[in-house]
């Protein structure tokens, strides 16, 4: 699985690159290792948004809704993983996650 290149990181996240370029690196190689197999990769980015959600991480989540969205997937691919998550995590977390699926920073790359 090719992952494509992303548009628009957080500045902060570029900026901690350019402090750590060697984390960054490294970083950069798991994400690439992680990607192979044979999963389609809008469905491991849904998954990816899943196991952020289910984790309570909002930047993780941001940074999932963003990629997910840069591999094609769509406001209603989205929506059903948060729905998925709901019987998990239970209902005031999934609200919180509903929050962070649709703040500006993510909508920025809605399509």
């Amino acid at each position: 699985m090719k992952t494509k290149s992303l548009s628009n990181p957080p500045q902060a996240f570029l900026e901690f690159s350019a402090k750590f370029p060697r984390i960054a690196e490294a970083w950069g190689a798991l994400s690439e290792a992680e990607m192979t197999g044979p999963l389609e990769e809008k469905t491991a980015r849904l998954i990816k948004l899943g196991i952020s959600i289910a984790n309570r991480s909002e930047g993780a989540t941001h940074s999932a809704v963003r990629k997910a969205r840069s591999v094609g997937a769509s406001s209603e691919e989205i929506h059903q993983v948060l729905a998925l998550a709901a019987g998990t995590i239970g209902l005031p977390q999934t609200v919180a996650a509903y929050t962070w699926i649709h703040d500006p920073q993510c909508e920025s790359t809605h399509r």
